[in-house]
């Protein structure tokens, strides 16, 4: 899903006046039903796993199988119903990541019980396509190599300020989403919110919550 905070601006686009849009993908307890297929790993790999390949300095066709990909999962399955309700992890990949990097570990997670919401941050991700059809590349000046320390802290204040935006923006919208009509209604104990990431996510995660009180 990509979400759309129109209080904040992307910083990394070019563009000063467009909107900061970034997408999320969440994994919960669900109930499969009848007909539904396994959802696959990386939906726009087609165009994401050369990027990885790049990244891992591979030839781009390396990894084009990873369209072939699926998921112990279903896309838009019903939630699960429990006698208990939810609690809520939100994960922060690092930078040069994506947020499906870690599917195993979603899967583990929503298997006891757990919702769990991925980010993908664009410009500091390694690929972000959305739903449109529009891709944000790698940006390599949301963390610039070769410039002072003093330079590279801002620039790295800057890109944890950004995404501590988007954790909040998301922690919001899933609060929606648990209201009476919304995908969870009610299923969410939002009084147990966790947040976890890998490097410069996790950096995020630790200023996001000394920022937020939930």
């Amino acid at each position: 899903r990509m979400l759309v905070d129109e209080s904040r601006k992307e910083i990394y686009s070019g563009n000063p006046q467009e909107a900061r849009r970034f997408l999320i993908q969440v994994w919960y307890p669900a109930q499969p039903v009848g007909g539904m297929k396994q959802a696959a790993w990386m939906p726009e790999a087609t165009q994401v796993a050369p990027a990885i390949a790049s990244w891992l300095v591979l030839p781009e066709f390396s990894l084009d199988h990873l369209k072939y990909v699926r998921m112990p999962s279903y896309t838009d399955a019903p939630i699960a119903q429990s006698d208990e309700l939810y609690p809520l992890l939100l994960f922060s990949h690092g930078w040069g990541g994506f947020r499906s990097q870690t599917s195993f570990l979603m899967h583990e997670l929503a298997s006891y019980g757990y919702v769990v919401v991925s980010m993908e941050y664009p410009y500091a991700s390694l690929l972000t396509v959305f739903p449109d059809g529009a891709v944000a590349q790698h940006n390599p000046q949301t963390l610039p190599s070769g410039v002072s320390d003093e330079e590279y802290v801002r620039a790295a204040g800057r890109l944890v300020d950004q995404w501590v935006g988007d954790l909040t923006y998301t922690l919001e919208t899933v609060e929606q989403m648990n209201q009476p009509g919304g995908e969870f209604a009610g299923r969410l104990d939002l009084q147990r919110i966790g947040v976890f990431g890998h490097s410069t996510g996790g950096g995020a995660t630790v200023e996001f919550c000394f920022r937020d009180s939930r």
